[in-house]
């Protein structure tokens, strides 16, 4: 929707994506396993060696070809890093009179959208290479795609 009302973003699939951190899928609550429900697997959240299934790949747009914006998932925070968050961004807010978070970066991430992340950034917070045989499923690289709207 975003191309066609002519923001500078673009659509990219990311071949062998891997197995998931933690993450809040859009009508889900917290899990680690995206397929639960479907076949054998049962449990939205298992035990990063238990038997769960990984992302063979995922789309989501990049604007500018440089950061990530995800509308799919968005990152579990913790309630403990949850409060955390919460009190640097009121001394922030505080010190700066308010002016720091004009474009609401802060507030997105308390919230865990994953918006305006670097590659780097965001695949720390979303794929699991926590164990070797983890890691060996995270290879992928995300490939743009071709959207020309007319």
């Amino acid at each position: 929707m975003s191309k066609v009302l002519g923001v500078d973003i673009d659509y990219y699939f990311h071949n062998h994506f891997g197995y998931l951190n933690y993450v809040v899928p859009i009508g889900r609550g917290r899990s680690n396993n995206p397929f639960y429900g479907c076949g054998n697997s049962t449990l939205a959240a298992v035990g990063p060696d238990d038997n769960r299934y990984s992302f063979g790949n995922h789309a989501y747009t990049k604007r500018g070809n440089e950061r990530n914006y995800d509308s799919t998932m968005r990152q579990y925070i913790s309630c403990g890093d949850r409060l955390k968050l919460i009190i640097i961004i009121a001394l922030i807010m505080l010190f700066t009179c308010g002016r720091f978070d004009s474009d609401w970066s802060l507030r997105n991430r308390l919230d865990g959208w994953l918006i305006n992340l670097t590659q780097e950034t965001y695949e720390e917070y979303t794929i699991d290479k926590s164990t070797a045989s983890e890691a060996a499923r995270a290879y992928g690289v995300p490939v743009p795609q071709i959207m020309d709207f007319n």
